[in-house]
């Protein structure tokens, strides 16, 4: 990924650690859990990725780990969901 620390900036305030470069933006937050109130949750958000090939990248994947457990993607414009289940469907056979 060969980023350099003048490439990246992080910013912590109030529960929250956001790391931005030009490729993606990523959010540590981290909140109490007002049931159990010695016991905090850890939430970590990938934001603007630039790219799928970002996603694929070896030193990036080190970089995060096991951070992620489930993917949300917005789209930039409408979409009918049966096309993407056909896409999905035809990538599976």
């Amino acid at each position: 990924m060969s980023y350099r620390r003048k490439d990246i900036s992080l910013a912590v305030d109030g529960g929250v650690a956001r790391i931005e470069s030009k490729d993606f933006v990523l959010e540590r937050r981290f909140t109490l859990v007002e049931e159990s109130p010695d016991s905090y949750q850890v939430e970590t958000e990938l934001l603007n990725a630039s790219s799928l090939e970002l996603l694929s990248d070896e030193g990036f994947n080190q970089a995060t780990g096991d951070l992620f457990e489930r993917m949300r993607c917005l789209f930039r414009k409408s979409v009918l969901v049966e096309d993407i289940v056909d896409g999905l469907e035809s990538d599976s056979e």
